[in-house]
């Protein structure tokens, strides 16, 4: 992976910054679909997995989204 660069740009593909925002994104999104399932089963419908898988997939998109480019303002 420290040798694999992008053969257009010749810049590395994995940086530091790569890495932070895989971090936080699995940090934020829904991991666990026995999570759903539990609360699936505690409301009785799918309403509320289908609102949180939706919701923390969305929210740990845009934060990743915006730590990617907040901070490649300040490294370039």
């Amino acid at each position: 992976m420290e040798s694999d660069v992008d053969p257009v740009t010749g810049r590395p593909t994995f940086t530091a910054l790569t890495a932070l925002c895989l971090m936080i994104y699995y940090m934020i999104a829904l991991q666990c679909f026995s999570t759903m399932a539990v609360t699936r089963r505690e409301t009785n419908g799918w309403k509320w997995p289908i609102i949180q898988l939706s919701y923390l997939s969305i929210l740990a998109y845009v934060l990743t989204l915006a730590v990617h480019r907040i901070s490649s303002i300040f490294i370039t």
